[in-house]
C-alpha cells in the first residue's frame, strides 16, 4: 500500500497508478489512457510533489529510445 495517497483522476481507481510510479520514483509511465496523458505538461511530463515523470505512449517512449 503508497504512502502517499494521490488524487488527480475522474475515476478515482486510477489514482493507484500514479501512488505506485511516485513511490518507485519511476521515471516512465507509458500507457495509452488518455485521463493519464492529459495530466502532462509540454514537456511530456507531470510533477508528482518534487518527483517529474515523464508520460508517454508506447510510440514516443521507442521513438525516444530507438536503438
Amino acid at each position: 500500500m503508497p504512502k502517499t495517497k494521490i488524487s488527480m483522476f475522474r475515476d478515482p481507481e486510477d489514482d493507484k497508478f500514479l501512488e505506485a510510479a511516485y513511490e518507485a520514483k519511476a521515471d516512465y509511465i507509458i500507457t495509452f489512457d488518455q485521463d493519464l496523458l492529459a495530466l502532462r505538461d509540454d514537456a511530456k511530463e507531470l510533477a508528482l510533489r518534487e518527483h517529474r515523470i515523464r508520460l508517454l505512449t508506447p510510440r514516443e517512449f521507442l521513438e525516444e529510445h530507438a536503438l
